[in-house]
């Protein structure tokens, strides 16, 4: 194309374009002189009027009019008010408010008018009774369409607000609540064409359906700025509004909206809607972003996310302290109709504790919710989760106490489901009403209390439905024990107390179990073995099922399979115990249950009775036990360190802490053993005991007492008397230490024992008494002992009698009827202590003595009794008393008559006879005698055994074979030597100390000098008794 033909296309298309802008022009400047020239007819501001009027039903009036021309066309007309008919308070008022016209109508000849701007606006709405509030009805109506009058329409598409502020009173009955004040509202509410009415393709439909989409709709857009009580937040909200069936009610409108709030005080919302909550009080903040759609007064469906900032929440049914989890965010999507919410997913995640919600809440009773509520968690820190638990609504101390001993861990709770009135959740009238399913992983915390296990590693799930709490595969280490799988059931955890069925499996530490309080066992027989119970170690595995009644202990059945345990009961140490042990409500039974005692294998077996009287019937065997072992259990003597073996077995039956319920019995085989029944024990005890409830047989003991052998055999009988039938015997015995250990034996057996036997010993000692060949019969009647045909053998002699010993508590008495014969005077002056070599000869003695005290000393001032003294053929060597008399002789007068040497030769005696009485220690005669070829000498007086002081007179007839009427010489008295023809006597009064005593002499005499009382002629001589036994 040429540049010519181009410049004359653009000419033309210049022409066209300058004849369109002035024809332009000149419709604008029509339009304009059309519309200026309109407005100036008064009746638009009564149209106007009457239509705000007659669609909002308050009175309208409104200022002064002015033509805007510009960016802008319409009129602005200055202080619009609405007032209410009846009170003329106003309802909203304006400084200015703009109305804009359409343009083209004006060619017409016709205004029309189709939005209105309200400049910073004040509406003050109050809600009615029922707390709702008739915004739309005020403002939707002016949006009808097609309204005409005279050369005017109003037909507005739009209506806007801008810096508007709305104050909003709650009139509800029985509230008292400040005011809500909006402001800095930017508010449009456009309405919609039928297309829009209809939606977006794909889009679901409002409820009751599209056909009765024929009233009016509006798009909205507000921003604005909520504030109460000098706390604020700001407001965005857009969307749709559609009065399916043309009712301008907010409840009969399908609503479509999309809500942003930031930062609002849930103080607002815990205002209007805390009587259907469950807090007391909520503090915070709230935000987020919400969708809105359906009919209010149907069924509205809600979906977004909600941000919450510095939240508290008290809520004392539900929790047992404040809850702050700060912030926190909501995601949810809930489904509202006018007497029920569902929520269908509601997802709470904040940095302590995220959870889940699901369910419904029912308001058909206005003040007494229903709820029907699920609750889900992930795995949270369960210190940290505790505190949004509501374990206060379950009302279970059993709950709150081990939620509140967690000390780490987490848990998961799968469900928490609440199903009731929240009036009847409150007071948990119903336990079916609340429960839960929670998973727990490494849980770990300790009980307050005394006898509770720390506990770590627990995991497994919790179920508490219907009142009753589920325990499902719980495993976790408590103490040093550890459990593989526990599966239970409690019962009545809403009150104080309830039942408890547990089955648990695993490994436990025996010295724990041990520690267990005796006040928890479950029967008073096993808290009685448990107060036995001093030390318990090792390890066992169990298999057992607890059940606890309301207010009693537990119960425990199953089995228990220890392996190298140890234990010590009482003073008895048990180790590398190993075997089973069943448990049972009713009792325990010992299997297979073997170890060591003191070292010593034993085995036992039996049963532990937890319902009756006689708790205890097991039975031990061992093939070798110590003896002090055995004899601490059985006699509750002696130490376990003991020498000696015992084998056998052994059942206990009955009660460990009643001695008149136990019974034992059982056979033993003793082996070298000890028991220390005297101050020196039994030794080496060899030998077969037979025991049960009514007695001990003793088959062929053999051991040592005091250090002297001995064999024993008979039977105890407990019931009988006497209840100790024996016979004793033995090659050598000293029975001074053996008496001595009896006496100071303070056993209580002692006391009460009665005995009867025969005791034969082929060489006895009693202090310096020796015996050969000894036999008695012996009767023990409680410390008594009762000696009968008595027999031995002593020094050539022989030794019969009787006698009994009583060994009280305070002293020792004895009575003894005796007859010695043939014993020499030497080894019968051993017996009691004294050593001599001026007399010789063979003692008889005959006679009774009985004394008592606590001492040897005091046993010899209380000797009493009598015996008669006879020595023959003996010798009498120089006695100190025999030779001061002779040297006190007057040789002179007896011729040429000489007496033997007494240092050389002594003086030998046919007899010596006399008969002693013994009053409390002192020894008196009057008829001692001493007969021989080379002296005669009679005697009287006494000797003090205790002081050792001798008070004697004393005749002496030398030579009395020199005449040979000495056979007819009668004697005077019972110890006096008459002299017939004159024959000579020597008279002498001893007195003074034994061993150094005076001797006082008197002059020769003759017969008939004796009987004119020249002479005191003595009767008698008393021999010198041997001091009493110490």
């Amino acid at each position: 194309m040429s540049a010519r033909t181009l410049f004359a296309s653009m000419k033309k298309l210049l022409k066209v374009a300058g004849f369109f802008a002035v024809a332009l022009v000149v419709l604008v400047v029509a339009l304009v002189l059309a519309f200026y020239h309109l407005i100036q007819v008064g009746e638009f501001r009564r149209f106007l009027v009457s239509e705000l009027e007659k669609r909002t039903r308050l009175r309208a009036s409104v200022g002064s009019a002015e033509v805007r021309l510009g960016k802008v066309t319409g009129i602005s007309f200055g202080n619009l008010a609405l007032l209410e008919p009846d009170t003329g308070r106003p309802v909203m008022t304006s400084e200015r408010v703009l109305v804009r016209v359409a343009l083209l109508p004006l060619l017409e000849r016709r205004l029309d008018f189709y939005e209105i701007r309200f400049q910073q606006p004040t509406l003050k709405l109050a809600g009615d009774e029922r707390g709702e509030v008739r915004l739309l009805e005020l403002l939707l109506p002016t949006l009808s369409p097609d309204q005409e009058q005279g050369p005017f329409s109003l037909d507005l598409r739009q209506l806007k607000v801008e810096k508007g502020e709305l104050v909003f009173f709650d009139r509800r009955e029985g509230q008292a609540l400040a005011p809500i004040r909006f402001r800095d509202i930017d508010l449009t509410l456009r309405r919609l064409s039928g297309q829009a009415l209809l939606g977006s393709p794909g889009e679901k439909a409002p409820q009751g359906g599209q056909s009765k989409r024929v009233g009016p709709g509006v798009d909205f857009a507000l921003k604005a700025i909520v504030e109460r009580n000098g706390s604020g937040a700001r407001l965005e909200s857009q969307g749709k509004v559609v009065s399916p069936d043309g009712e301008l009610r907010l409840e009969r409108m399908w609503l479509d909206a999309e809500t942003q709030i930031d930062s609002m005080p849930l103080g607002l919302f815990a205002d209007y809607y805390g009587s259907a909550l469950p807090a007391a009080a909520m503090r915070g903040k709230i935000g987020g972003r919400v969708r809105w759609r359906g009919i209010p007064g149907e069924q509205v469906q809600v979906k977004g996310a909600v941000e919450l900032s510095e939240l508290e929440i008290d809520a004392p049914q539900f929790f047992a302290a404040q809850i702050a989890p700060g912030g926190a965010r909501v995601e949810l999507e809930v489904e509202w109709q006018p007497e029920e919410v569902r929520l269908a997913r509601v997802d709470w995640r904040s940095d302590e504790v995220s959870f889940a919600l699901r369910g419904t809440l029912n308001w058909r009773h206005k003040n007494d919710p229903e709820l029907k509520l699920q609750f889900s968690t992930p795995f949270l820190p369960f210190v940290k989760a505790r505190k949004y638990l509501p374990l206060r609504v379950f009302g279970s101390p059993t709950l709150e106490q081990w939620a509140g001993a967690v000390e780490q861990g987490e848990i998961s709770f799968v469900r928490i489901g609440m199903d009731g009135h929240l009036s009847e959740i409150r007071k948990r009238s119903a336990p079916g009403m609340i429960g839960f399913e929670a998973e727990l992983q490494d849980l770990g915390g300790r009980l307050p209390g005394e006898g509770h296990l720390p506990w770590r590693g627990v995991s497994g799930r919790v179920i508490v439905e219907d009142g009753v709490l589920y325990y499902r595969g719980i495993k976790g280490v408590f103490g040093n024990s550890r459990i593989s799988e526990l599966n239970g059931v409690h019962r009545g955890i809403m009150g104080e107390a309830g039942m408890v069925e547990v089955r648990a499996r695993g490994e436990v530490d025996l010295a724990e179990l041990g520690a267990l309080p005796g006040s928890r066992l479950a029967a008073p027989s096993m808290a009685q073995a448990h107060a036995q119970l001093k030390e318990l170690s090792g390890r066992g595995k169990f298999d057992i099922s607890l059940r606890k009644a309301a207010m009693a202990p537990y119960q425990a059945e199953g089995r228990l399979a220890v392996e190298s345990a140890a234990l010590r009961v009482a003073d008895f140490s048990f180790s590398q115990v190993r075997g089973e042990i069943g448990f049972s409500p009713k009792e325990i039974r010992l299997e297979k249950v073997s170890g060591l005692m003191a070292g010593a294998p034993v085995r036992a077996s039996g049963i532990l009775n937890l319902t009756g009287r006689s708790p205890f019937d097991l039975t031990f065997d061992s093939p070798g036990v110590k003896a002090g072992v055995v004899a601490k259990m059985l006699l509750g003597l002696g130490s376990p360190e003991d020498p000696g073996t015992v084998r056998g077995t052994i059942r206990y039956q009955g009660a460990l802490a009643s001695a008149e319920d136990k019974r034992v019995s059982g056979t033993l085989e003793l082996v070298g053993a000890q028991f220390p029944l005297f101050r020196q024990p039994l030794r080496d005890l060899s030998g077969k005991l037979r025991f049960d409830g009514g007695g001990i047989d003793f088959q062929g003991l053999k051991g040592r007492l005091a250090g002297s052998a001995f064999e024993f055999r008979g039977q105890w009988r407990y019931a009988e008397k006497p209840q100790l039938v024996f016979a004793l015997n033995a090659p050598e015995m000293d029975l001074g230490p053996l008496f001595t250990q009896i006496g100071d034996a303070t056993g209580e057996w002692y006391d009460r024992l009665q005995a009867r036997g025969r005791v034969g010993i082929k060489r006895a000692r009693y202090e310096n008494i020796e015996f050969s060949d000894l036999q008695t019969d012996l009767v023990l009647d409680r410390r008594t002992w009762r000696l009968g045909n008595f027999s031995a053998r002593s020094q050539e002699g022989a030794i019969q009698g009787s006698g009994s010993f009583t060994d009280g508590p305070e002293n020792l008495s004895f009575a003894i009827e005796s007859q010695v014969h043939g014993v020499p005077v030497k080894g019968f002056l051993s017996w009691f202590n004294m050593k001599t070599t001026e007399v010789t000869g063979n003692v008889h003695i005959t006679g009774r003595l009985d004394s008592s005290g606590k001492t040897g000393a005091e046993r010899k001032r209380n000797l009493n009794g009598a015996f008669h003294l006879e020595l023959e053929d003996g010798v009498l060597q120089r006695l100190s008393i025999l030779v001061r008399i002779l040297n006190l002789l007057d040789l002179s007068r007896w011729f040429t008559l000489q007496l033997p040497d007494i240092n050389q030769q002594g003086i030998r005696f046919r007899r010596i006879t006399g008969d002693f009485n013994v009053s409390r220690g002192v020894y008196s005669t009057q008829n001692l005698l001493v007969d021989s070829d080379d002296l005669r000498l009679s005697g009287a007086g006494k000797i003090d055994g205790v002081e050792g002081d001798v008070d004697l007179v004393v005749a002496v007839r030398p030579f009395p074979r020199v005449t040979s009427a000495v056979s007819s010489i009668p004697l005077i008295g019972r110890g006096l030597a008459a002299i017939k023809n004159s024959f000579l006597v020597a008279s002498f009064r001893v007195s003074g100390s034994a061993d150094n005593p005076i001797v006082i002499p008197a002059p020769l005499s003759t017969l008939s000098e004796f009987f004119f009382g020249a002479l005191d002629i003595p009767k008698s001589l008393m021999g010198l008794p041997g001091e009493e036994r110490k």
